[in-house]
C-alpha cells in the first residue's frame, strides 16, 4: 500500500476476517503489509457501525446528476462542430 491510500472494501474484509479470527493487530498488519492504524480504524468502524466502508466525505456537490450528463454527452456528440456558445443559445 502507498501512502495516504484508502483501503478496498475487500482489503477491509481481509482485515476484519483475521480480527474476527483471533488476530492481533500487529499479526494483522505484518500479513496484509498495511499499517496498524489502517488496521485499527477498520476495526473501530466496524465496531461502531458494523460496517466497513468510509463515510462520504464532504465538499462540493456535483452540478450535473448522472442523468443529466449522460444527456450532454449525447447532444454533444450527435455534432461535436457546435461551439459552446450555439450550445448555450439552443438549450438555455
Amino acid at each position: 500500500m502507498t501512502k495516504y491510500e484508502e483501503l478496498t472494501e475487500l482489503d477491509c474484509g481481509k482485515v476484519l476476517g483475521l480480527h474476527l479470527a483471533g488476530n492481533s493487530m500487529s499479526e494483522i498488519s505484518k500479513k496484509l503489509k498495511i499499517s496498524k492504524g489502517s488496521v485499527c480504524n477498520t476495526i473501530k468502524r466496524y465496531k461502531n457501525s458494523d460496517n466497513v466502508k468510509s463515510a462520504p466525505r464532504s465538499g462540493r456537490p456535483k452540478t450535473l446528476n448522472k442523468d443529466d450528463q449522460k444527456t450532454l454527452e449525447e447532444i454533444v456528440n450527435q455534432n461535436n462542430r457546435n461551439s459552446l456558445v450555439r450550445y448555450e443559445k439552443i438549450y438555455l
